[in-house]
């Protein structure tokens, strides 16, 4: 019981941290975007 309460909690924290990673993801291609498009 204890152990899928962790693996549920983990699934949490990783889904917390994966969506971060993905928002800063995100800004990074719409900077690399606008000075792409500034570039041309």
């Amino acid at each position: 019981m204890k152990h899928g309460l962790l693996e549920e909690f983990g699934l949490i924290v990783n889904y917390k941290y994966i969506r971060r990673i993905m928002h800063k993801y995100r800004l990074v291609c719409k900077i690399r975007k606008a000075r792409f498009k500034h570039a041309k």
